[in-house]
């Protein structure tokens, strides 16, 4: 079974060199997993962002989650809105019902900059 593994990371890392955001952001779950490797937060937050870049939602999501808590990368509440408002922009369930508690939690003032700062955002 860990061979399977490490060959499956193998290839998908591979994919993911080349660029392709599913596979970006199916390495930061490896990561964050530690499937075939250890568990590594950074390069978890790494892999979500490189994909979140490029405009996948789900990883929008994941990287908007990391930087709530400062997982992988500084924790930074502007930043985690910014990537939740653009995944929930896209209809992802999660990243709105994300968005909406941290908003609450940290006011309205840091959603009002993150909706501004996506509405100029595009994926790279």
């Amino acid at each position: 079974m860990k061979e399977d593994e490490a060959t499956g990371r193998a290839w998908i890392e591979k994919a993911a060199m080349q660029g392709l955001d599913r596979a970006q952001y199916n390495m930061g779950k490896m990561s964050r997993d530690g499937v075939a490797g250890s568990v590594d937060k950074k390069a978890a937050a790494t892999w979500f962002l490189k994909a979140a870049e490029q405009g996948y939602a789900k990883a929008q999501n994941h990287i908007g989650m990391r930087y709530a808590r400062g997982e992988g990368v500084e924790k930074n509440n502007s930043e985690a809105l910014f990537w939740l408002v653009l995944a929930a922009r896209q209809g992802h369930w999660t990243a709105k019902v994300n968005r909406d508690a941290l908003s609450s939690k940290i006011g309205k003032d840091l959603l009002a900059k993150a909706n501004r700062r996506a509405d100029s955002w595009t994926p790279q």
